[in-house]
């Protein structure tokens, strides 16, 4: 269950197709808040649903009813978690985001690669200029632009944010499509064209998929199971582990082991954000007497003098080689001799 799901559910369900929630108010509202607790970036979708309850309301589509609902999840939770960790959830949680320094690359070039990435999910939705435009599939498309529009007021942008609307915009298209299929008068002209556009749609997709393919191929982690058997033959129970944000907290699970300091998160946004100092990281782990494996990427983060410089006292780390950056893991118990 993630953002996706959840903003689906609830903003699909203003179309024809999927009516679920239409005069569930409450209900939708909850959802909306399911879908921005588990994603801050769902947020801008209830901005539809409300428009939606405040222009065609009535008993049961009261637009104090949604946002009700959504306060019950999501000022619920976060009062709570305030409550419990005040500071603590504050931070990492909101503040945070208007931390990050400005990405390097344009806004405007993201956009043009993630399009370039996704030409049919794009261009299809041009279809529905001769589709029927009625209100709730146009909600959809409102969702679209008004997602698209807070995407660009974001910086840094990362491409995995557009993830969340592209069900909306292959919903589009797929009305699209239908309704230009359907002019024709009779069945067989139908099949026939639904054949043509399933050959089109799939030759056009091909480059796609196989791009995609390759991409996935690169990113895998190949050797898993020879990193979980060398911290199992190097370790104890016990023994911490430390490192890569990805990598550390998958061969913790795996292996049993616990992370050092509690920090499961070593994403290398947070020290640039300066919610987290290198420096003191490394002072704090020094103090970590149980701490037993330091786990790294070469990424240009981990290749930084600080940790370099931490990890050249001890010996030489052992090699696990990946598709894209290798992985090393060094043994803290093997210190270099000073002499």
């Amino acid at each position: 269950f993630n953002a996706t799901a959840a903003t689906q559910i609830f903003t699909l369900s203003l179309t024809d197709g999927l009516p679920i929630l239409e005069d569930r108010a409450i209900q939708s509202g909850i959802f909306w808040g399911c879908a921005a607790m588990t994603g801050l970036y769902a947020l801008p979708w209830g901005l539809v649903p409300l428009g939606y309850y405040i222009f065609r309301g009535g008993r049961n589509r009261n637009p104090l009813r949604f946002i009700s609902g959504f306060l019950i999840i999501f000022g619920g939770v976060n009062a709570l978690c305030i409550i419990l960790f005040g500071d603590g959830y504050i931070t990492p949680v909101y503040i945070y985001h208007f931390l990050k320094p400005r990405g390097t690359e344009l806004i405007s070039d993201i956009y043009i690669r993630v399009m370039r990435r996704n030409l049919l999910i794009f261009f299809l939705p041009f279809l529905y200029l001769w589709g029927p435009w009625t209100g709730k599939r146009t909600a959809v498309l409102a969702a679209v632009i008004i997602y698209l529009i807070f995407l660009g007021a974001l910086n840094p942008l990362f491409t995995q944010y557009f993830m969340l609307p592209l069900p909306f915009l292959s919903f589009l298209g797929a009305v699209g499509m239908t309704a230009i299929i359907e002019r024709f008068n009779s069945r067989r002209q139908r099949v026939t064209a639904l054949a043509a556009a399933v050959i089109l749609l799939a030759g056009f997709s091909g480059d796609d998929i196989f791009r995609y393919l390759k991409h996935e191929a690169g990113t895998g982690f190949e050797t898993a199971e020879q990193c979980r058997k060398y911290i199992m033959d190097n370790s104890e129970e016990g023994d911490l582990i430390f490192g890569h944000v990805t990598t550390t907290p998958l061969l913790a699970l795996m292996t049993n082991r616990e992370i050092a300091l509690d920090m499961v998160d070593t994403n290398h946004m947070r020290f640039k954000a300066g919610l987290l100092d290198i420096e003191e990281v490394l002072e704090r782990l020094k103090g970590e007497e149980r701490l037993k494996l330091f786990i790294i990427q070469e990424s240009r983060f981990w290749l930084d003098p600080h940790f370099q410089s931490y990890l050249s006292r001890y010996g030489p780390g052992t090699v696990f080689d990946e598709p894209r950056e290798r992985i090393i893991i060094y043994d803290l118990s093997r210190q270099n001799d000073p002499n």
